[in-house]
């Protein structure tokens, strides 16, 4: 019985959802044939005004349609093609569209039958004075073609430094051509003086430190008069410079008085103070004493007979500690010459009780 209404329940749980299903739409016409198709260049002129393209024969899907665009009255760039479609019932499709470029080519004047010949060449340096204006260069013979023309360039009037050299022909029609252009250096070397027949002799020598006082007023410095001097010893005084660096500057002069380069070096004043004298020799320690726990104050410990000495080291003396209770005590030790530190040992005092067997 519970079997059978489990079925009549999925019965009706079926039967219901079977219900809920809405109606599917009833399928559509089939679609009209294209009739119809046009384009239009960068401007949309309205559906049906654009530029009609042939339809034939019409279909509901149209493949590989071929048709030629005017694109003469377009002016160089770029430019956007726009092609579309009608069926039958006069609905159109998406407009498609594609990009393109114009690339207007000029006409070129018809060649001529022949070149003309070179008849005239000219130069100029830096500044362009005009075609004709120029410095003639000779020009022989002439020819549609000069190679490996020689002329001279006169750069005598022009300033030391870089210049640009400009040169250009013209043919018996009067065209010019193109300025060729170089760029160059101009030197100048001044005229040098006649060499010295012989070398005269150097007769003074001077020296300066930090501050030039000018030719001949630095200090002087002995020597035999010579062409060429090597290995001068002299003495410089530093006593009046301050601690530092400094610049030492020596030059020569000759007979006819010419100076030569000022040579330098650079050296250090550095002020040793003054050191104190040496201390007197070491006394000998001529005391010692020692206490116990307490210091009594320096000559009131306990005496340490000792042989006077500057240093008394592994010295041996007793120290009475009968008196001292159990514990731990500190045992100080000085000695004098002046009184030395004190020094410190710390000692743990017992007890021994001995016991003898009868």
């Amino acid at each position: 019985m519970k079997n059978i209404l489990t079925i009549l329940f999925l019965a009706l749980v079926i039967n219901s959802i079977a219900q809920t299903d809405p109606p599917y739409p009833i399928a559509p016409a089939a679609p009209n044939n294209i009739t119809q198709a046009e384009y239009f260049i960068d401007t949309d002129p309205g559906f049906g005004n654009g530029t009609a393209i042939a339809v034939s024969p019409t279909g509901v899907d149209l493949n590989a349609v071929a048709t030629s665009i005017n694109t003469a009255t377009l002016l160089a760039g770029a430019h956007k093609l726009y092609i579309r479609t009608a069926n039958a019932d006069g609905e159109w499709s998406v407009t498609s569209v594609r990009q393109f470029i114009v690339d207007f080519d000029p006409t070129y004047p018809t060649a001529a039958s022949t070149l003309a010949d070179i008849t005239q060449a000219e130069y100029f340096i830096d500044t362009d004075p005009g075609f004709g204006n120029g410095t003639a260069i000779t020009v022989s013979p002439t020819g549609v073609d000069l190679n490996a023309l020689a002329a001279s360039i006169n750069t005598a009037t022009l300033l030391a430094g870089v210049h640009k050299l400009y040169v250009r022909t013209v043919n018996a029609n009067g065209a010019w051509s193109i300025s060729s252009v170089r760029q160059f250096v101009v030197d100048e070397d001044p005229a040098y003086p006649i060499a010295a027949s012989t070398l005269a002799d150097i007769i003074q020598a001077e020296y300066f430190i930090d501050t030039d006082p000018g030719f001949g007023n630095g200090t002087s410095i002995n020597l035999t008069a010579a062409t060429d001097i090597a290995s001068l010893i002299t003495s410089i005084n530093t006593n009046l410079l301050l601690p530092g660096a400094h610049k030492l500057y020596v030059r020569t002069a000759t007979a006819n008085q010419k100076w030569s380069l000022t040579s330098v070096r650079q050296f250090v004043v550095d002020e040793d103070p003054a050191y104190p004298p040496a201390p007197a020799p070491i006394g000998n320690i001529t005391t010692a004493e020692f206490f116990i726990d307490t210091d009594p104050g320096f000559g009131n410990g306990t005496p340490i007979a000792i042989t006077p000495s500057t240093d008394i080291s592994n010295f041996t003396f007793s120290v009475a500690t009968t008196s001292l209770t159990e514990g731990t005590h500190r045992i100080y030790v000085r000695s004098k010459n002046t009184w030395s530190i004190t020094s410190v040992i710390v000692c743990l005092c017992i007890s021994l009780v001995l016991l003898h067997k009868k």
